[in-house]
């Protein structure tokens, strides 16, 4: 089920689709939604957010259409999946649902605040990715910033980059998210993404933000299935490794194409 404005919007880098995806989260969700709105106020941007519920047993989705019926603008509609699709698919199918330029995920559970979100889309016009380089998650425990922390090392380590986080939602042009929707998968989805653009000739520029840690529930980073996808993700990485070490300039493959856009710029941006 789908509720809201479904026309497309003007072609312009100030466009963005919001996609945030909703499992259980009936205590964070139009907290989430409220502080979306209130930091794209005000920003001249035009815009459009699109929900994803991912077969909610709780009433996540009575708490979403109650927000849209009360906000009124019909700027923001709901998608209903018929049987869980899990948060990567849910990413790409609310790309492929958008009709922005840009696109932007954020989750359901209402650790972005609004000050670090308007930081964010007040850099949208910088380079072709913003990525938040988020400083703290405040009441995150030490255990989770340790394996965050070490996870980001390795990343660098193996790609060569040198990002400073890069789970933190980062705002990417909706058709490379579209593009690089079938072909990248697992808990590791947001690294390789960058990792792919970057490749491919996109500039970024970080911005440091602080999150905050979700309240209720509990995060799935660490379960098994998730630490199995990201081992799979590391082994793509060493092997990206190994090609350039041996002097293979890795290109996609002629079945996979290339992403659509031609980069504006190349490399990191200069940051603020």
């Amino acid at each position: 089920m789908a509720t809201g404005r479904t026309d497309r919007l003007e072609n312009s880098t100030r466009n963005l689709t919001v996609g945030v995806t909703c499992y259980n989260e009936r205590h964070s969700i139009a907290l989430t939604l409220d502080s979306l709105l209130s930091a794209l106020d005000g920003r001249g941007l035009s815009w459009e957010a699109i929900v994803v519920d991912d077969v909610s047993a709780d009433d996540s989705v009575a708490v979403v259409e109650r927000f849209i019926a009360e906000e009124g603008s019909g700027r923001i509609r709901l998608h209903r999946n018929q049987r869980n699709q899990g948060l990567v698919r849910n990413v790409y199918m609310i790309a492929e649902m958008g009709t922005g330029t840009r696109f932007w995920y954020v989750s359901g559970d209402n650790t972005v605040p609004v000050e670090a979100a308007g930081k964010i889309l007040d850099s949208i016009d910088r380079a072709d990715i913003v990525i938040p380089k988020v400083l703290t998650y405040v009441g995150r425990p030490l255990h989770r910033k340790f394996i965050s922390r070490a996870y980001t090392l390795l990343v660098n380590l193996l790609s060569g980059l040198d990002i400073y986080y890069y789970n933190g939602s980062s705002v990417y042009l909706r058709a490379d998210v579209v593009h690089y929707g079938k072909q990248l998968g697992g808990y590791g989805y947001s690294a390789e993404m960058i990792i792919r653009l970057v490749d491919d000739g996109r500039s970024y520029v970080e911005v440091p933000v602080v999150y905050v840690d979700r309240k209720e529930g509990k995060a799935s980073a660490l379960r098994l299935p998730h630490f199995v996808q990201v081992c799979g993700f590391f082994g793509r990485l060493v092997a990206r490794r190994l090609r350039r070490v041996f002097g293979v300039h890795h290109r996609e493959t002629a079945g996979r194409g290339t992403s659509p856009r031609q980069p504006s710029l190349g490399g990191p941006a200069d940051e603020r």
